[in-house]
């Protein structure tokens, strides 16, 4: 059985775990956006952490379930009803057959996922389902959904009973993102003066924001070089600045080499914020030392292991 799209909005996809070990080949990570909200979704269903959901970008999605079934939602809070039914995130929700959901715009973050008991049927490349848009490898035929479009329930079996997700680890959302970042391998081509200011002011987020990457918007770092140099490694959260003085943000489609200065790096426990971030949002951005960035990691995990034992 399946679930049929009425309404994809913006831009719906299937996502599932990013795309391991291929970054030597040039193959992009993929995967949720936002995989901490992702991952809560399978959690409030019982899922494999990992289990392919629906990444839904603003809103506007329809879609009918034409077979009973458990689902949640988490990430981007829209407005949302089942069968006129307004209905709560971070928890799971039991719907019939025939039973249709429905996502409004949200007025906050920009990513909401849907994840359903078992999880859905998704092509599998380099042993990921996750689309990669660019290429159209993964997912539903490696394109954005559509109306009209069928996605195929799986029959997996749950790895644990549905739980409803403590508020303590649901991700916050504004229109001011403060980002935890590390020193790039390139920070020093930063004039002294950027060195100090870019953890002291409010950046504004440009128009120019999709699964690859955000661009920020009129900063004018000064750059001691002329804003290129041979390419080097890129991950998402690694952030450069090309010779405008303009820097952007890598996300999980970003390509896997770059040839600007890598000034600064979103560490590994805030890049869920990257897939939140709305254009014309602010962020600001806190220097961390790489040895806290990995204990804040820890404790995010552990917080997880917590919620996910028997």
């Amino acid at each position: 059985m399946s679930l049929k799209i009425l309404q994809s909005g913006m831009q719906s996809t299937l996502q599932g775990a990013p795309r391991k070990n291929f970054r030597h080949q040039g193959v992009p990570a993929s995967g949720p956006a936002d995989d901490h909200s992702a991952l809560l979704a399978n959690i409030a269903v019982g899922n494999k952490l990992d289990e392919t959901v629906i990444e839904i970008t603003a809103g506007g999605f329809e879609a009918k379930f034409e077979k009973a079934t458990e689902f949640a939602l988490t990430g981007a809070p829209c407005p949302t009803s089942l069968d006129e039914t307004t209905i709560p995130y971070y928890k799971s929700h039991h719907t019939d057959a025939g039973s249709a959901i429905k996502l409004d715009v949200p007025k906050l973050g920009l990513r909401t996922y849907l994840a359903i008991s078992g999880g859905f049927k998704a092509e599998k490349f380099l042993d990921s389902t996750s689309t990669y848009l660019p290429a159209n490898l993964g997912g539903h035929e490696g394109m954005q959904l559509k109306p009209n479009d069928t996605i195929e329930f799986l029959n997996n079996k749950p790895t644990t009973p549905p739980i409803c997700i403590p508020p303590r680890l649901h991700p916050f959302f504004s229109n001011l993102w403060p980002l935890r970042v590390c020193k790039g391998p390139e920070f020093s081509a930063l004039s002294s003066k950027n060195q100090k200011s870019i953890f002291r002011e409010n950046l504004k987020i440009g128009s120019r924001l999709n699964r690859m990457g955000i661009q920020l918007d009129n900063v004018s770092l000064e750059i001691n070089s002329d804003g290129r140099m041979k390419s080097e490694p890129v991950f998402p959260g690694t952030i450069q600045c090309p010779e405008d003085g303009n820097p952007f943000i890598l996300l999980t489609d970003a390509q896997t080499t770059g040839g600007y200065p890598r000034i600064l790096q979103v560490i590994s426990a805030d890049r869920h914020r990257l897939g939140q971030i709305r254009p014309h949002d602010g962020i600001s951005f806190i220097l961390t030392k790489p040895d806290e960035a990995v204990e804040i990691l820890k404790q995010k995990k552990n917080a997880i292991n917590q919620l996910t034992q028997p």
